[in-house]
C-alpha cells in the first residue's frame, strides 16, 4: 500500500494488500484513495438500495464516529488504513486489533450449532462484549453505532429465516455473513442492484 508523503495515509489501496477490515471498509472508498468522506459514504449507502434520509442519517452517524478515531482529529472523514483503530468494544468480537478476521472468533457466533443468525442473536453478543469491557461514554457511544450496523446489515443482507420461539424471524445464513467480513458482500449486493436496476430499464 503506497502513503501520501507526510500524511500516512494512503494515496491508493490495492485489495490483495488489505485486510478484512480494510477490505470492508473499501467498499464506501469510491474513489480508491484511502479516505472515506462523508458524500462517498452516501452514495455508497444508496447504491445497495438505502433511501435517501436513512443514507444521510447512517452516513452521519459512520463518519462522525469512526472519522476522529481513525484519523486523531476532529474529522468527518475516514482512514482506510487506519480502520482498525475503529474496533470497539461493543462489537462481535470477528476482527482483531489489526482488523485481520478470525475465524474461530466468528464460528463461535454461532453458539445453537446452527448455519444462520437473527439480528437479536447478533445484538446479543454484541451487549455482552460491550457491557463486560464497562466503557462507559464511549462504551454508550459504540453500542448505538454497533446497533445502526446490525439494523443496516439486517435490511439489506437477509437471505434466510430461523425459527425462534415458534416463530420464523428473519436471518442471514453464515456464509453470508462470513461474506460480509470478508469485504466480499457490499460490493456483490452493489452490483446485483446496479444489473437489475439495468435490466429493468431496458
Amino acid at each position: 500500500m503506497r502513503h501520501g508523503s507526510g500524511y500516512g495515509f494512503p494515496t491508493k489501496v490495492e485489495g490483495d494488500e488489505l485486510t478484512a477490515l480494510q477490505r470492508h471498509a473499501g467498499y464506501f472508498d469510491a474513489d480508491r484513495d484511502g479516505l472515506v468522506t462523508l458524500p462517498e459514504t452516501y452514495g455508497s449507502l444508496r447504491r445497495l438500495g438505502v433511501g435517501r434520509f436513512t443514507s444521510g442519517i447512517l452516513a452521519g452517524i459512520i463518519n462522525l464516529f469512526l472519522g476522529p478515531i481513525t484519523r486523531g482529529r476532529a474529522t468527518l472523514t475516514i482512514s482506510v488504513t487506519h480502520i482498525a483503530s475503529g474496533v470497539h468494544p461493543f462489537d462481535t468480537g470477528v476482527f482483531d486489533k489489526h482488523g485481520e478476521l478470525d475465524r474461530a472468533h466468528f464460528d463461535t457466533l454461532f453458539r445453537d450449532g446452527a448455519d444462520r443468525l437473527t439480528r437479536a442473536e447478533l445484538r446479543g453478543v454484541i451487549v455482552e462484549r460491550g457491557r463486560r469491557a464497562k466503557a462507559g461514554w464511549k462504551g454508550w457511544l459504540a453500542n448505538q453505532f454497533s446497533g445502526a450496523e446490525a439494523r443496516l446489515l439486517f435490511c439489506l443482507a437477509s437471505d434466510t429465516t430461523k425459527t425462534v420461539g415458534g416463530r420464523a424471524q428473519p436471518a442471514i445464513s453464515k456464509l453470508r455473513l462470513l461474506h460480509f467480513y470478508q469485504g466480499r458482500l457490499l460490493p456483490a449486493l452493489a452490483r446485483r442492484r446496479r444489473l437489475l436496476r439495468r435490466r429493468h430499464s431496458g
